[in-house]
This record gives C-alpha cells, sequence and structure tokens, in this order.
C-alpha cells in the first residue's frame, strides 16, 4: 500500500496479512459487525481503504 502522500511524494508502506487481519477484527468489533451483516463498499479498490472495508 501507499501512503497519501499528504507531505510529499507518496511512500509504500508494507503490510503483513496478520496486522491487516488484527484492523479488520478491531474495526467489526468497533461496531459490532456479524458475518451476517452486508455493506456497501463505495471506495476504488487502488484505494488503501477500499482494500481494507472490501476485506
Amino acid at each position: 500500500m501507499f501512503t497519501s502522500g499528504s507531505t510529499g511524494r507518496p511512500k509504500g508502506v508494507v503490510h503483513s496479512q496478520t496486522s491487516l487481519l488484527a484492523m479488520m477484527d478491531n474495526m467489526a468489533d468497533c461496531v459490532d459487525l456479524s458475518p451476517d451483516d452486508r455493506f456497501l463498499v463505495s471506495e476504488p479498490m487502488s484505494n488503501a481503504s477500499g482494500c481494507v472495508h472490501a476485506l
């Protein structure tokens, strides 16, 4: 993934599958999601938030 580049050029950031899954678990806990819930991902998959929300 790449940073937004708000303070200069975008930089590549390495994430592990473990770190992404941990972040998604935390997000799901914050909004009380269950496996039966569905939602629309409106961000493009080229954006970090689109990738994370889709997972």
